[in-house]
């Protein structure tokens, strides 16, 4: 059995992360056939967008390519970050956040809609001074 890199062991760790959010989450290789520079792990948590570049340690730093293609996830809204060994915890609570956001958006959508519920009944509940005497 082949022994797992300093980096693949980050990659299952931040998968099991990724996982324990019920994220949708992919590793595209790209060995020549895809696009160079393109994040380790593509992810979707709750409609949000991550772009993961994984290095070992904080030592080893994204490419000037891999660098460029995270800032353009950012620019059109996703999240492009840079994790490993050292800031395994910063992905667990922007994961965490993510998933609290989105229940916060849940939450006032159902109160938004009970209300409108309440008010559209309000309005078609007869009057007494509307009732035959």
């Amino acid at each position: 059995m082949a022994k797992s890199t300093p980096e693949g062991k980050v990659k299952k760790k931040v998968t099991n992360i990724l996982k324990f959010h019920g994220a949708w989450y992919c590793s595209p290789a790209t060995r020549g056939m895809g696009r160079s520079g393109v994040p380790d792990i593509l992810a979707c948590l709750r409609g949000v967008f991550l772009g993961i570049e994984v290095k070992r340690d904080i030592k080893h730093l994204p490419t000037k390519l891999q660098e460029h293609e995270l800032w353009k996830i950012q620019q059109c809204g996703g999240w492009g970050i840079v994790i490993h060994a050292g800031n395994l915890l910063d992905l667990e609570g922007l994961c965490s956040a993510i998933v609290a956001q989105a229940e916060l958006t849940r939450a006032s959508g159902h109160a938004k809609l009970d209300e409108m519920e309440a008010q559209e009944e309000k309005r078609h509940k007869p009057k007494p001074d509307d009732a035959i005497n």
